[in-house]
């Protein structure tokens, strides 16, 4: 939605070095997580992304600051 909100396109965003075990590079969700990666916007610290896990108040203010 972050990646929406500013005009950021990730309709060409590479797949291919996508690194979370949880994301598969063929889902729905790939492109916009990769896009996030490589714009710095999240991290690939850790080996998983968790999609479906809820994010705090201060994770969401980061990543929108990040992102603006």
């Amino acid at each position: 939605m972050t990646l929406k909100l500013f005009g950021k396109d990730y309709s060409t965003s590479d797949v291919s070095n996508l690194t979370f075990s949880d994301v598969s590079k063929t889902s729905w969700q790939a492109k916009v997580v990769a896009k996030a990666v490589s714009e710095g916007i999240i991290s690939t610290a850790n080996s998983k992304f968790r999609p479906n896990d809820s994010i705090s108040r201060a994770e969401a203010v980061k990543i929108l600051l990040k992102v603006a």
